[in-house]
């Protein structure tokens, strides 16, 4: 694909991908990324070659645009279960530390003939 080429349907979609990439994700950035990889690789495939017609490709880059959007949500999903998960996890420890610590305090105070029992 020519510089010309590619520059033309770049101009000519961008716009519109970004819009529907934000409409999906609700943050700029990450619309950002995913319409800047879905040029690249339309530029460095071989994609534009069987797709001839403007309506054509302009389907094509909404319906990539749309599943890049939907594996973009579902990685940060999985993310935060996680982070959700292992935060869980972690708190749990410290408490537990900090009851096997009270529990040592406890101990220590008691009476000796109570420490027996």
């Amino acid at each position: 694909m020519s510089s010309d080429q590619f520059k033309h349907i770049y101009q000519q979609l961008s716009k519109e991908m970004l819009l529907l990439a934000y409409y999906y994700l609700n943050n700029k950035e990450d619309a950002q990324d995913v319409v800047q990889d879905l040029f690249l690789k339309i530029y460095e495939s071989e994609t534009y070659i069987t797709i001839n017609n403007p309506e054509e490709l302009k389907a094509y880059c909404n319906v990539a645009i749309k599943h890049r959007c939907l594996d973009k949500i579902a990685k940060k999903k999985t993310g935060l279960k996680f982070i959700e998960h292992f935060s869980k996890v972690i708190s749990f420890d410290k408490t537990k530390a900090f009851e096997n610590e009270l529990y040592k305090v406890i101990i220590i105070r008691l009476p000796p003939r109570e420490k027996r029992k």
